[in-house]
C-alpha cells in the first residue's frame, strides 16, 4: 500500500491521519518507504508534525533511498534514523568525523 497516488500526491485518507496526529500532538514514524514517498515529508512539514524515517539506508533492500532523497526529506524536517545493522558497508567504513556526501 502506498501513501501517494499515481501523480505523487498524498492520498486524502493519509491527510486525515496526519490531521489527527496534529490534533493529538502526535508524530509520524515511517519505515520501508518508497523513494517516491518523500512527498509525505513535505506534507508533515506543512502540517507541522514530526516525521521520523526509519531504515532508510541499505544496499541489500529494495526500499533503500539514495542520499539525495534522504537529504530532501531532511530538508523538509524529517528525522532520518541511521540503523547501523542495515547500513551498506561503504557507509559504515566512514570515519565518525567524516562529513556525509
Amino acid at each position: 500500500m502506498s501513501t501517494i497516488d499515481e501523480k505523487g500526491n498524498v492520498l486524502p485518507e493519509v491527510l486525515e491521519i496526519l490531521k489527527i496526529a496534529k490534533e493529538k500532538n502526535g508524530n509520524l514514524f515511517g519505515e520501508h518507504w518508497s523513494r517516491a514517498e518523500c512527498a509525505l515529508s513535505k506534507k508533515t512539514k506543512d502540517i507541522e508534525i514530526p516525521f521520523f524515517l526509519n531504515h532508510a539506508i541499505s544496499e541489500a533492500r529494495p526500499y533503500s533511498m539514495p542520499i539525495s532523497k534522504l537529504k530532501g526529506c531532511a530538508e523538509n524536517g524529517a528525522y532520518i534514523e541511521i540503523d547501523v545493522m542495515h547500513t551498506p558497508p561503504s557507509f559504515t567504513r566512514r570515519s565518525p568525523m567524516q562529513k556525509f556526501p
